[in-house]
């Protein structure tokens, strides 16, 4: 979303001046080549009944799959049980990182080391680089 979409959606009542700067700050990167991981900086908080945390999970989603329906997910209540869980647990937000698994489901943690005892680093995980999306 651009700045100004976001103070419009602010001037009309939609979001709260403190989501106007979170969604201003947060940044969303896809890992190069392994393109099933993703690491978020600034991640606002909360769970998906946060509205900026909602967009980032969604961003995430339609970047991993083509086909992607947020409808269907989110109907779900198991799976939005789940992603709860995972974003409720953080104990930061600064740094997050999103591993997608091609079927819809995501982890989310702080640390790469919580995802896998042998993958701890992003070297390790053979990210090359990050791609903003």
């Amino acid at each position: 979303m651009n700045k100004e979409f976001l103070k419009m959606q602010k001037l009309a009542g939609l979001i709260t001046e403190s989501e106007f700067k979170e969604k201003l700050n947060e940044e969303i990167y896809r890992s190069n080549p392994y393109n099933e991981l993703y690491k978020v900086t600034n991640l606002p908080k909360g769970d998906l009944q946060n509205p900026a945390v909602k967009d980032v999970i969604n961003k995430v989603l339609l970047d991993a799959y083509d086909n992607f329906d947020d409808e269907s997910f989110l109907n779900d209540e198991d799976w939005v049980k789940e992603v709860n869980s995972y974003l409720n647990r953080l104990s930061s937000t600064d740094n997050v990182y999103i591993h997608t698994d091609g079927e819809g489901r995501l982890s989310i943690v702080n640390t790469l080391e919580k995802f896998s005892d042998g993958y701890k680093t992003e070297e390790e995980w053979g990210v090359e680089n990050w791609n903003k999306i």
